[in-house]
């Protein structure tokens, strides 16, 4: 969905709305020194509210039925779920390190076949599909939380460009067309 590594891993239960089918990203967790710290996102924009799709939500709906398994059988060694709303969290239920986290994916990654991706290549690879399937940049923008849509056309102007070149093509097979 475009998340930054910090947006992601701030997020809580409370923060999905099941009935909505809704994400909504109002906080950041980086890592400053040894210490993991919770805090604002990283401009006011960034502040959103996401629709998702049903795959989505089916995933998340997996993955709390999951994590509630982990948690009773934890309390059933007698440790208790340190962080019962973190939605991505350690075994022992602690809100997962960025820097852990950024390596796991790479891990991951590197097993697909992905070999040097990062965590942040699942941003820029949502950016790329969505504009490159002719969303709008002010939309991209707003999903990716920019503050403005000026950043997200400096960032992506390369794709919007070569997505405009099936435009011109369609301009210059109808005027090739006219001239016959």
């Amino acid at each position: 969905m475009g998340l930054r590594r910090g947006e992601a891993l701030a997020l809580t239960w409370p923060d999905y709305d099941r009935k909505a089918k809704t994400l909504s990203i109002t906080k950041n967790r980086k890592k400053e020194g040894s210490k993991v710290l919770l805090g604002d996102l990283k401009i006011e924009t960034s502040r959103r509210t996401l629709p998702l799709p049903q795959f989505v939500c089916d995933a998340l709906d997996n993955h709390r039925a999951n994590q509630l398994k982990e948690r009773e059988n934890l309390l059933g060694l007698g440790v208790q779920w340190k962080e019962p709303d973190a939605m991505f969290a350690t075994v022992w239920g602690h809100y997962l390190d960025p820097d852990h986290a950024s390596k796991l994916f790479k891990s991951v990654a590197n097993k697909a076949g992905l070999e040097g991706w990062h965590l942040h290549e699942l941003r820029h690879s949502a950016a790329t599909f969505l504009i490159t399937n002719g969303v709008p940049l002010e939309q991209v923008s707003k999903l990716l939380g920019h503050s403005s849509i000026r950043i997200t056309s400096d960032v992506y102007s390369h794709l919007a460009t070569e997505h405009l070149r099936g435009a011109t093509d369609t301009i210059g097979s109808y005027l090739q067309g006219l001239k016959k």
